[in-house]
């Protein structure tokens, strides 16, 4: 899993468009017509979401936990920071936990793996999902009773409960057995696999110790050379260090591997939108990452971005109002990317009311959103401003 640090699939050139040209900005005085009627006549899923807790506590708990030395204050703050940027809390820990020099790795696990973490001395973070409406709380996995296999679990208050496998399982598996591993590196006792060995990669990138994370590299494609998800992670760095050329190769090795890898797919159709170029492949590799993951609003996004690059902006309009309705699932940063491309696919098919009601959604969700100066230009011009910006 990347965290949205690293290239999340609905494509990075977003943020750089965040960085230029652009300004904090008000919306127009409204009108009475509100924005919130009108998103949810046209977009009724909207409003389902599940109630999250804080999670930013299981920061503190593996400082205290690996007897970390840096500061709990330092951490909490940088995880703020993360979440105030529109971050997930799983994403803040991935980015902020290695300054205290300890690797974090999150993945969809299976009971077998979180035994052997558990088992070697390392807890596990989970999530389970339960109750009415479905609400996920984060927990630590202290311990498994070999015998019994009743787990040991921390909740965020310090209390510990036990729980036995089965009723773990019926509440884990809702969150598709996410985990996380939080130890420093040295202390992995388990044959590590690839994806960790990626993450381990991206922890000493994180410190900026190139030689280490080099060499982890060079391991995983020692031992996984045919991987196509190992060499669609080394494509996607190697992309974010703007080694464009590098990136490509790597995406399409994956591809030849695997032409049914949907993130290859849809990455390598970012790279090409992002340069202008080969936009009849771009369209045709972000139409098979749709096929393949039809539900994943970050394979939608690419997609419509790819037929904006086309100047076809009523397709794309279409095919981005499915990636907002389903993006209540993602983080306010990628929700706000989403919504940003679905505003100005609007503004081109010169449907401003509706571009200026999901600027609206945007700004309520994300006050200090920095908007693209056209987006603001096209939605502040006189006569634009049919509806009312208000909730």
């Amino acid at each position: 899993m990347f965290s949205r640090g690293a290239l999340r699939c609905a494509g990075a050139w977003l943020a750089l468009a965040l960085l230029t040209g652009c300004a904090s900005w008000t919306p127009p005085p409204s009108r009475p017509l509100s924005a919130r009627i009108l998103l949810e006549e046209r977009f009724a899923r909207r409003t389902e979401q599940r109630l999250f807790d804080d999670g930013r506590w299981v920061g503190a708990w593996a400082l205290a936990h690996w007897h970390a030395t840096e500061s709990a204050s330092a951490i909490e703050s940088g995880l703020d920071e993360q979440v105030a940027a529109g971050y997930s809390i799983e994403e803040a820990l991935l980015a902020v936990m290695s300054r205290a020099g300890l690797w974090a790795h999150a993945q969809y696990g299976a009971w077998g793996e979180l035994r052997e973490r558990v088992d070697g001395g390392c807890p596990v973070v989970v999530q389970q999902i339960r109750g009415e409406p479905r609400a996920r709380e984060f927990l630590v996995v202290v311990q498994i009773d070999a015998e019994s296999e009743v787990l040991q679990l921390m909740h965020a208050d310090g209390s510990t409960t036990e729980q036995s496998a089965g009723a773990f399982y019926r509440a884990w598996q809702p969150s598709r057995q996410w985990m996380m591993t939080l130890c420093p590196p040295d202390r992995v006792t388990w044959k590590i696999r690839t994806p960790e060995l990626m993450g381990l990669v991206r922890y000493y990138d994180a410190r900026h110790e190139s030689e280490a994370a080099e060499k982890w590299v060079a391991l995983a494609l020692e031992r996984d050379p045919q991987n196509a998800d190992l060499l669609t992670g080394l494509a996607t760095r190697a992309q974010l260090s703007g080694r464009s050329n590098a990136a490509e190769l790597l995406f399409r090795r994956a591809l030849m591997i695997n032409d049914r890898h949907a993130r290859a797919a849809n990455n390598l159709a970012i790279l090409l939108a992002d340069e202008n170029r080969a936009l009849d492949e771009a369209a045709a590799l972000s139409r098979r990452a749709v096929a393949l993951e039809p539900g994943n609003p970050n394979m939608l996004d690419t997609r419509g971005y790819v037929l904006m690059k086309q100047g076809k902006w009523a397709e794309a309009s279409r095919i981005l109002e499915k990636a907002w309705e389903r993006s209540t699932v993602l983080s306010t940063r990628a929700r706000a990317e989403i919504g940003i491309h679905l505003t100005r696919a609007y503004i081109k098919n010169e449907e401003v009311h509706l571009a200026r009601a999901v600027a609206s959604e945007l700004l309520k969700e994300s006050p200090g959103l920095l908007v693209p100066s056209d987006v603001r230009e096209a939605l502040e011009r006189p006569g634009a401003n049919p509806l009312s910006m208000q909730n």
